[in-house]
């Protein structure tokens, strides 16, 4: 019965009884694959293979539960997982890029189309091309609540609707305002901090 060196190497971690066994086989490998053996050692290879072959199974559910195996398993996952978050991240990036070229013609286009509607009192006309229709269109959009924005009409209130002072209008609506800072809840979200390392020759 005949075998290749890849066959061999493959079969010297699932059939050596122990660790040691593995240890020594490895390094018989590595001597056969640098040549410091002769062929006479690679016949023994393939006799020990055939003699451990009912160990295999019972060394792989060993060899599997060891603490070193599972270390090395997880770490190999974590590159490797790594290594696709990189690439996928790059790829978003190329995408986010060109989608924000894209956004701006597209704005830049819709301004002045805009601009033609106006200019020509086209702006209670439906347009339609294709199976496409279009409307001019006009939406409200409120300021946002921003902490600037809070503060100086809590100001605004103390002063015009509760009729107090500038100096008492400011103190009661600073007391609300850090009220209102202090009740909101904390969120923790968590991601990966990606920093770009420069190499130094």
């Amino acid at each position: 019965m005949s075998a290749s060196l890849n066959d061999v190497l493959m079969n010297v971690f699932v059939s050596a009884s122990s660790l040691s066994d593995v240890y020594h086989l490895v390094g018989v490998v590595n001597d056969v694959v640098n040549g410091v053996v002769s062929d006479g050692v690679f016949g023994y290879l393939i006799d020990v293979d055939l003699t451990y072959l009912f160990y295999i199974i019972e060394y792989e559910k060993k060899f599997k539960r060891t603490e070193n195996f599972q270390i090395i398993k997880k770490m190999n996952e974590l590159k490797n997982n790594l290594k696709s978050f990189i690439e996928l991240n790059s790829k978003i990036s190329s995408i986010e890029t060109n989608l924000s070229s894209l956004k701006e013609q597209r704005n830049s286009l819709e301004n002045n189309i805009l601009t033609i509607l106006e200019n020509n009192n086209l702006t209670d006309k439906d347009i339609r091309i294709g199976d496409m229709k279009f409307q001019y269109h006009i939406t409200e959009k409120k300021d946002i609540f921003t902490q600037h924005f809070i503060k100086n009409n809590l100001i605004t209130f103390f002063k015009e609707v509760q009729n107090q002072t500038t100096e008492n209008a400011t103190k009661n609506a600073t007391y609300v305002f850090e009220y209102l800072l202090n009740k909101r809840t904390s969120k923790s979200n968590k991601n990966l901090k990606i920093t770009k390392i420069n190499k130094t020759n």
